[in-house]
């Protein structure tokens, strides 16, 4: 039986056990969306991790503020199955905490610290609690991504934040250089030191690496213990430039937010320009066409190969092998420069548009 079928059938029964529990909101033979209450998602995952084989893969886990809808807090988390099934389980109504669910899928760590960090919904039981998105020094009550902020950071221009925040004495007057933004907005940051797992006993060695690294890289400060060359303990502390693109993309119109989502990241302009407008042309049902389809397969080849190329070369850098890693710049070089020369851009950015290509 196919996974999809067996998985519908796993959630019409349990609607039929606790209809407040379960409900199936859309199910097609490639996608499922299904409704779960907080409590019953270790349930859920449990059948879902442990009952497939091969096992399903988490395609991802976010959470999202959606009490002006009248949902609560809400956690969605996507499940790809074998046979090209996705299954996209929403909980809602989540006030404050639910069940961690890291114990059971090791891969949900970081989003759950991360969705913590950034909404204020607390995973119960999990296992590592420290603070992953935001660092030690942020006050304990300020969550980035709510829709309205107890407390928005300093540097947030006015025109960003929600309209229930902005007073009138919130505005710059023009004859005066005074930064009026009242002081009860803006959260005080004192930086603390970061917090790692420490290795004890005789011949252990912590070696801290970063933030700032020699290549063109973002930071990310490692922290490692090790005895000899072996490797007991990595801890990473990462986020130093998270950007805060969810809530720079609120209030935009769509082709708004196509500008900032193909600008997150240079070297992945096309993937992510390409699932905006995959999402956008689904939530609008627009059909584009097999000519569209066929272009847009192409330039994601191109950005794959340029990437995959360049970084075998970064495979060789990192085992010093000069020959490699000159080559692997040089191909990648020559595939950037056919992208400029074909679609014009470099990072072929700006050549998908919702609903097409760019001719």
């Amino acid at each position: 039986m196919e996974n999809s079928k067996i998985l519908q059938s796993y959630f019409k029964e349990q609607n039929q056990k606790t209809p407040d529990d379960f409900k199936i909101e859309d199910w097609t033979k490639q996608e499922g969306l299904v409704w779960v209450n907080p409590h019953s998602l270790p349930k859920v995952l449990e059948k879902i991790w442990h009952g497939f084989d091969p096992r399903p893969t988490l395609m991802t886990h976010v959470g999202n503020d959606e009490r002006n809808l009248g949902n609560g807090f809400v956690l969605y988390l996507l499940f790809h199955f074998q046979g090209d099934f996705v299954l996209t389980i929403g909980s809602r109504g989540i006030e404050g905490s639910y069940p961690s669910l890291t114990a059971i899928c090791p891969a949900l760590n970081w989003p759950e610290r991360e969705v913590r960090d950034l909404l204020g919904v607390v995973p119960e039981g999990h296992p590592d609690p420290r603070p992953l998105v935001l660092h030690p020094g942020w006050p304990e009550d300020f969550y980035p991504l709510r829709k309205i902020p107890d407390h928005p950071p300093k540097d947030v221009a006015l025109y960003a934040l929600p309209k229930e925040l902005i007073s009138k004495d919130c505005h710059q007057d023009n004859n005066s250089s005074k930064d009026t933004t009242p002081n009860d907005q803006i959260p005080s940051f004192t930086p603390q030191p970061l917090s790692f797992v420490e290795a004890q006993g005789e011949g252990t060695f912590e070696i801290p690496v970063g933030p700032i690294h020699a290549g063109i890289i973002e930071p990310g400060h490692f922290r490692f213990q090790t005895v000899g060359e072996t490797i007991l303990h990595l801890d990473a502390q990462l986020f130093y430039t998270h950007k805060g693109v969810e809530k720079l993309l609120e209030g935009k119109s769509l082709e708004e937010g196509l500008k900032i989502v193909e600008r997150v990241c240079g070297v992945c302009s096309l993937s992510h320009s390409l699932a905006y407008c995959e999402a956008v042309e689904k939530l609008k049902g627009i059909q584009v066409s097999r000519e569209v389809l066929g272009w847009r397969t192409v330039l994601g080849e191109l950005e794959r190969l340029y990437n995959h190329i360049g970084d075998i070369g970064n495979l060789c850098a990192g085992a010093g092998v000069a020959l490699g890693t000159s080559n692997g710049l040089q191909s990648k070089e020559e595939l950037q420069r056919l992208n400029q020369e074909i679609f014009g851009h470099r990072f072929l950015r700006g050549t998908v548009t919702i609903g097409g290509v760019r001719k």
